[in-house]
């Protein structure tokens, strides 16, 4: 286990079917790290990609980040916003 802070509440986690990473939210921006391991480690979880930093994911897109949810493959993130 494995605890984080993060600059705002954090609205929804999920981890990827493969489980190798986890896309988080909070306020506008999604952001995808790299699953802890069984190994222990100094920084378990890695910053891979930051996703709406400032103007909501995509195209359109400006309020606060609710929910994200991975497809089956893993490949695409789907996010859905406040407005």
């Amino acid at each position: 286990l494995h605890r984080m802070s993060f600059p705002r509440p954090v609205r929804c986690a999920k981890f990827s079917p493969d489980g190798t990473r986890v896309a988080i939210t909070h306020g506008k921006a999604v952001r995808i790290w790299r699953s802890p391991g069984l190994v222990r480690e100094a920084a378990p979880m890695e910053l891979i990609r930051t996703l709406g930093q400032g103007g909501g994911m995509g195209e359109g897109g400006g309020g606060d980040v609710l929910h994200v949810d991975w497809s089956s493959d893993g490949t695409a993130l789907l996010g859905c916003t406040r407005d």
